[in-house]
């Protein structure tokens, strides 16, 4: 009885499965690309493509089109243009320490005489605050003050861990450094390091924004939900707020990484963590991470029981995104496609080799949007799921009703 029945029972559920899934994904896009004249090219994506592409630029090909139809694909490689720096520790030693009645002196001696603007203090104290002055010499008799009633900052206890030792001062190139930290306590000072980079200038694109701030008295928080202009990739958030007040507030900056709808219709959504650190007055609060692509940044700051700190302004922005080809024949038009789901990575030769150092843009022509040569998407048999759920029952009951009918037959 199984073997005469089976077949249609098998029939039955590629149907259901047929028509209670639809096809998705019939079009992607392209571009013509203008001003081909060299071997070696860079093109630019522009923000309004991000929304339309894979993170992974998966679906991203550069074809040239022959006059007989034919296709030719210009191989490529990606360039994430992002500011790089490069952290060099200075050699800086404790030449002498001396005490005075308002205070304590710290005098170090650089090896090498180079432009510094930047150095660390760490001590052994985990709850300070200092008012601390520094000044700078060439022969330790004449004195220059380089900054002024500048503050050092320490708290660790059981609600929060924070800690702002870095003084930073105008460009200054001095033998000698001296500070003095008004202090009744001797300061336990562990280390003092100078650190210099050397940072590729490279600057990010600012994303366009807006952003809502709202206040949860009962948590003691302020979240500050920040919705970008598409579908873009980020590394760096700027928070501007009023500095006539002191503060410092922990904070944890999350990525709309998925959303679910409700079948009240209203909308779920679920965010990642990308950065936890500090807002503080005594910072520029520029806060950098790993690039991530998203439409929405949620910062959550941490009151306590003081009142909100007042933002005046936000600025997000993220790395441009080039792709360097290499076009052997110039001489047919070329196109930038891309929103192909269906695609895998490409892989090309050039990945592994050197291109130039410099090669001229592109520019981009229109977004053109192009029907795939699929078959063309069904609809759903039955718009209600319970028609599904009721077919679903039907299968089961028929199977059921050959297994009884086996089993009667074995015994």
């Amino acid at each position: 009885m199984w073997k005469k029945n089976k077949g249609i029972v098998l029939i039955l559920v590629l149907f259901v499965y047929n028509f209670s899934f639809g096809q998705t994904n019939d079009h992607f896009y392209k571009r013509q690309l203008k001003g081909v004249k060299d071997q070696w090219h860079k093109i630019l994506l522009p923000l309004d493509m991000y929304a339309k592409v894979s993170e992974d630029l998966s679906d991203v090909r550069i074809y040239g089109y022959t006059q007989n139809g034919d296709t030719s694909e210009v191989p490529y490689i990606t360039q994430i243009l992002e500011s790089q720096a490069l952290p060099k520790e200075l050699e800086f030693s404790l030449i002498n320490s001396a005490a005075k009645s308002d205070g304590f002196y710290f005098t170090f001696q650089m090896a090498d005489q180079v432009l510094i603007s930047e150095i660390m203090l760490y001590f052994v104290e985990q709850n300070y605050d200092w008012k601390i002055k520094l000044e700078g010499s060439q022969d330790l008799k004449d004195w220059f003050t380089i900054v002024d009633n500048y503050r050092i900052l320490s708290i660790r206890n059981g609600i929060t861990e924070y800690q702002f030792g870095k003084v930073i001062f105008p460009p200054s190139k001095y033998k000698y450094f001296r500070f003095f930290i008004k202090s009744k306590e001797k300061p336990t000072l562990q280390q003092a390091k100078v650190l210099t980079t050397q940072k590729l200038d490279i600057p990010l694109s600012k994303r366009q924004n807006k952003y809502t701030i709202s206040e949860n008295k009962k948590e003691k928080t302020t979240t500050v939900d920040i919705i970008l202009s598409s579908f873009v990739p980020v590394s760096e958030v700027s928070i501007y707020s009023e500095k006539r007040i002191e503060f410092y507030r922990s904070f944890e900056l999350k990525a709309l990484r998925d959303s679910t709808k409700l079948a009240s219709g209203s909308w779920t959504y679920h965010y990642g963590n990308i950065k936890s650190g500090t807002l503080s007055s005594l910072d520029d609060n520029q806060f950098s991470f790993n690039n991530t692509w998203t439409k929405k940044l949620r910062c959550i700051i941490q009151n306590h029981d003081n009142a909100p700190v007042r933002i005046d302004s936000i600025q997000v922005s993220g790395p441009d995104y080039y792709l360097i080809g290499r076009f052997d024949d110039k001489n047919m038009p070329f196109y930038l496609v891309y929103g192909d789901k269906r695609l895998y990575k490409p892989t090309y030769d050039i990945a592994h080799f050197t291109t130039p150092d410099s090669v001229a843009n592109l520019e981009l022509g229109d977004e053109e949007m192009i029907k795939l040569d699929v078959v063309p998407q069904s609809l759903p048999l039955f718009e209600n799921k319970w028609w599904l759920w009721i077919l679903m029952v039907a299968i089961i009951i028929v199977l059921g009703g050959f297994t009884l009918k086996m089993m009667k037959g074995t015994s």
